[in-house]
């Protein structure tokens, strides 16, 4: 049976159920066959043999009725009454030959010879009684009564005792083979039964065999898991495993065999680690030692550089607040140069109306000095025409002579005014050239002042983002300030750390000498392996612009809290990363000596010593503060 322990537990167990459901459809298949067979037998004899008996003894009474009405008929020589028992007899003679002819075919299919034999003889009986009966209702149909009577009394009677005798025989071999049938179904029933019991006890030998192997197939390896959780729980990892199979169980004894194993390389690795502990210790105190030292120097130098970085924000802010006042000025004076520019446009928008204006003067000049032309041209006519009237006209020469010098002296005054308005006409052009001229020259100046405007603009910014920088960058280092003197306080824990670390060593020794390991050695029997001792070099911490809050994880010896993250600006800088003591102080500690502890005894004990705590968790009360660290 060792292919079966190969098997799943979950194979074994649906093969088992398999096999017994199957025993269990195979015995309700037989049995429901069984009872067909006898349920078709039981009324193969009812009906095909018990009810055919029966009827037989109907055909007989029927023919002893049919004698007692034919006797009736002949002795009352009623023709009323023989035609009612004429028709009566043969309703009654039809339903006996319906019924023997029923029988004929039963027994014809029953291969029974005797029955056979029997039947045709009562064939034959009948049919001699049939002859003797039709000759007598022949008789009485036609009144022959004596005739009738006498038959009845020799031949009829002749005739019915070899007839009732084959049905006799007939009657007695249908109960035989009724009887026979029900011998049969007796044997059937005693056989279907021994067969039911016969597959019933082998479904329950298969079942409690199944049953038996598969509970020892999971019950063997369960106790030899339960042995081995025991010998675990007592610290005994020397107990010996044996694998029969390779199901869930054979795996998991064998699973468990390897973390035994496992377990022993690992308890014996903790006893190769546990001495080197306490070298481990003393190197870290030394390095606590230097690491406090040169923390003293970086803090007195971190304090010269946030004065020095103080000093500097002042200057800046102030070189920022001169270089707002100057942009103030650059744009107060840009906007006098904008509307200086804008009212010279207007001046000269001015010059442009008036030289228009002188324009159209001398223009009207002229028209008064052609009218004054035209005048003294028509006063001269005037005088000719006078000369020519004589006496007559000489008021009207008088006349045309003083309209001649009106007309003179309005040509010249009409000169001099042309004149003086072409001078002011060329000093009104002068003027609006220059005024042009100055209108560019102000638009240049508008945009120098917009260009020096932007120069100052440009740096203002340029301070403000400088006085920000710096001041972050000073914030930067009153933090980095901070933090270092944090670091000599988290030196300080380290210190009792590593003094703690040392008897917890001592712990740690005690509670890994209750395992037995194979080779017999407990941990309480371990050499202590000594650790050169070495010069530690302390990790460096680098400037940090952002770093996180670490007022947390600050003792009582902290001298100056650390600034909130919230009230500091960001500082766009790449983010450097964080130092090994930042790190750990950016979390609160379990207990004082626990930041510094673990952080450090990684690059001595390596790879076996950073399994202590897990391996350490199942101790008892007394070693509490050793599974602490």
């Amino acid at each position: 049976m060792a292919w079966l322990r190969n098997l799943g537990i979950g194979t074994r167990l649906s093969l088992a159920f398999t096999l017994v459901v199957l025993l269990l459809i195979g015995v309700a298949i037989y049995s429901v066959t069984s009872l067909a067979g006898m349920n078709a037998s039981m009324h193969m004899t009812v009906e095909g043999r018990l009810l055919k008996v029966i009827d037989l003894g109907h055909v007989k009474e029927n023919a002893l009725e049919i004698g007692v009405m034919v006797r009736d008929a002949a002795l009352t020589e009623d023709s009323a009454l023989v035609q009612r028992h004429t028709q009566r007899i043969d309703g009654m003679r039809k339903e006996m030959g319906g019924t023997l002819d029923a029988l004929g075919k039963l027994i014809a299919a029953s291969g029974r010879p005797d029955l056979q034999k029997t039947f045709a003889d009562l064939t034959t009986a009948r049919d001699a009684y049939n002859g003797q009966l039709d000759m007598v209702l022949r008789q009485l149909s036609s009144g022959e009564f004596a005739g009738a009577r006498a038959a009845l009394v020799a031949t009829l009677p002749a005739a019915q005792g070899p007839y009732f005798e084959k049905l006799d025989d007939l009657m007695t071999g249908g109960r035989n083979l009724a009887l026979a049938a029900v011998r049969q179904a007796d044997e059937g029933f005693a056989w279907t039964r021994n067969v039911l019991l016969a597959l019933t006890a082998l479904a329950v030998l298969l079942a409690v065999a199944m049953g038996t192997t598969i509970t020892r197939s999971i019950t063997g390896p369960t106790r030899e898991a339960l042995e081995a959780a025991e010998a675990l729980a007592t610290g005994n990892l020397r107990h010996a495993f044996t694998v029969r199979s390779s199901d869930e169980m054979g795996r998991m004894l064998a699973a468990l065999e390897r973390a035994f194993r496992h377990l022993a390389a690992l308890v014996h690795g903790i006893q190769q680690a546990s001495g080197s502990i306490d070298g481990a210790t003393r190197e870290i105190a030394r390095g606590n030692t230097d690491l406090s030292q040169r923390t003293e120097q970086q803090a007195a130098s971190l304090e010269q550089t946030a004065a020095s970085m103080e000093q500097l924000t002042s200057t800046v802010r102030q070189n920022a607040d001169n270089a707002r006042q100057a942009n103030q000025l650059a744009v107060s004076a840009s906007e006098v140069a904008t509307e200086g520019g804008r009212v010279v446009r207007d001046v000269v928008q001015t010059m442009d109306r008036i030289s228009k204006s002188s324009t159209q003067v001398a223009e009207i000049t002229g028209v008064i000095e052609s009218i004054a032309f035209q005048t003294n041209i028509l006063a001269l006519n005037a005088a000719v025409e006078a000369a020519r009237a004589g006496e007559q006209g000489r008021g009207f020469a008088v006349v045309a002579s003083e309209v001649r010098n009106l007309a003179q002296r309005s040509s010249a005054a009409a000169k001099e005014i042309a004149g003086l308005i072409g001078g002011s006409v060329r000093q009104v052009q002068d003027g609006a050239r220059q005024a042009e001229q100055a209108g560019r020259t102000m638009n240049d100046i508008v945009g120098a002042v917009r260009r020096v405007t932007d120069i100052m603009g440009e740096i203002s910014a340029a301070s403000s983002e400088q006085t920000s920088g710096i001041e972050q960058v000073s914030l930067a280092v009153t933090q980095m300030e901070s933090m270092t003197q944090q670091n000599a306080a988290l030196v300080e824990q380290a210190a009792a750390a590593a003094e703690s670390l040392m008897q917890q060593a001592g712990g740690l020794v005690h509670e890994v000498g209750r395992f037995e390991i194979a080779h017999g050695t407990a941990a309480g029997h371990a050499p202590a392996v000594a650790v050169p001792a070495r010069q530690m070099e302390p990790a460096p911490v680098p400037p940090e612009p952002a770093p996180a809050p670490v007022a947390r994880a600050v003792s009582a010896r902290s001298r100056a809290p650390a600034v909130p993250a919230a009230a500091r600006p960001p500082v766009q800088r790449k983010a450097q990363p964080q130092p090994v003591l930042a790190r750990r102080a950016a979390a609160p500690p379990a207990t004082p000596r626990q930041p510094v502890g673990r952080q450090r005894q990684e690059p001595v004990l390596k790879s076996g010593a950073r399994r202590i705590t897990a391996a350490s968790q199942p101790g008892t009360a007394d070693s509490s503060d050793w599974e602490t660290f």
